[in-house]
């Protein structure tokens, strides 16, 4: 049998009233309380119906705050765009309104954002990409204090207040790429590692998981690290100088999409056909180094539904179905080569 409001009430010894504040949000119930009802929610499978419920409440608002970058480095958060779009069409039915507020590339002009939001205090729930893991968090406590949850999504923030966060399994995306290279190149030498703004969480632990696993499979293959994202004109004189002063580079990884279509560049101006290179992301403008032979796979991360799934879930948290705070959900990854690239273009 289904589980009713009263049920919920009754186990946790509350009214209905409270058990009602506690599922939405509401002022006037103490952070014990709410987690125990929530927790009592999730024992006993209790959801509400949304459809029904969305026509009782008002709008709800959720602010999204992520990059929106010039077109030469925006590959990766055109898929989170869509990630959005695709919940708001969901949300289209459910008395929902997303707010975007689109930033740069620097958590400060995020911090900005989330102080507008505070001090307004207009929205019901923020879902974020985080450029720094934990520059922001004494902003998400700001907004906590609101009583306004926030999920991250594909960058967490270590040790904050967020309730969720949706990200790729960082560690093991970086240990899939370095079990790739050790399989594509069999001789000894060193393996340069782009492994971009190592200030996010999310390529920090690539990039150890690269590292932990040629030390103990491959420690014939020495690691080379080039930290933070490089243009094409750094990069352009770095990697023939590295080339020069190692004479043995076997592969290049390049964590991060941005970096990854400099490296093409550079690899194909230089003509190196001998250089095994594994990028991150699948978006157009890699296919013609994935179809020439320049790029030997991709590692997918599947940010479209990063973004989508983190909205859902804030959608779930503010009406159907609420969670115990602190949930960590990772989509699945994977390579992508020649054959099977066109099957994940979005």
């Amino acid at each position: 049998m289904r589980s009713t409001l009263n049920d919920i009430a009754q186990k946790a010894n509350v009214s209905k009233v409270t058990v009602h504040k506690a599922l939405h949000g509401k002022p006037g119930v103490s952070k014990e309380t709410r987690n125990r009802i929530l927790k009592i929610v999730s024992e006993m499978d209790y959801s509400i119906n949304p459809m029904a419920s969305s026509l009782k409440r008002e709008t709800l608002k959720i602010a999204l705050v992520y990059p929106e970058l010039e077109p030469e480095m925006n590959f990766f958060f055109r898929q989170i765009k869509q990630g959005v779009d695709d919940a708001e069409r969901k949300l289209l039915d459910f008395n929902v309104s997303l707010l975007r507020y689109t930033c740069g590339e620097t958590w400060e002009q995020q911090a900005e954002i989330l102080k507008q939001i505070a001090k307004e205090n207009l929205v019901d729930g923020v879902v974020i990409y985080c450029w720094n893991d934990k520059a922001l968090n004494p902003y998400f406590e700001n907004l906590d204090k609101l009583n306004i949850p926030v999920v991250t999504f594909h960058s967490d923030a270590i040790n904050s207040c967020r309730i969720a966060s949706v990200t790729a399994p960082d560690e093991k995306t970086g240990n899939l790429a370095a079990e790739f290279m050790s399989q594509i190149e069999p001789d000894s030498g060193h393996i340069l590692l782009l492994s971009g703004n190592t200030t996010q969480k999310v390529l920090r632990d690539n990039s150890l998981g690269f590292h932990a696993y040629l030390h103990e499979n491959r420690p014939d293959l020495k690691i080379i690290e080039i930290e933070n994202f490089q243009t094409l004109e750094n990069l352009s004189e770095t990697i023939p100088k590295l080339m020069e002063v190692f004479g043995d580079i076997k592969g290049i990884y390049c964590t991060n999409a941005r970096n990854s279509i400099s490296l093409c560049t550079i690899i194909e101006n230089l003509h190196l056909t001998n250089i095994k290179i594994i990028t991150t992301d699948v978006f157009q403008e890699l296919k013609p180094y994935i179809d020439n032979g320049i790029v030997n796979g991709t590692i997918w991360q599947d940010p479209m539904h990063q973004a989508y799934d983190a909205i859902m879930l804030m959608f779930d948290f503010l009406t159907a179905h609420p969670f115990t705070k602190g949930v960590l959900t990772e989509v699945k990854i994977g390579i992508v080569m020649k054959n099977n690239f066109d099957c994940f273009l979005t």
